[in-house]
């Protein structure tokens, strides 16, 4: 029981961090057009 939740919380972080790291390489994005606008 507290394996599976243990597996459950584990595959909440992964999903919890490739939200990050889409948010980050979104942002990232958008400021390297902008800044592609600014030269």
């Amino acid at each position: 029981m507290k394996n599976d939740y243990f597996k459950y919380d584990t595959r909440k972080k992964d999903i919890k961090n490739e939200y990050l790291l889409i948010k980050i390489k979104k942002n990232m994005y958008l400021q390297l057009r902008f800044y592609g606008l600014c030269i």
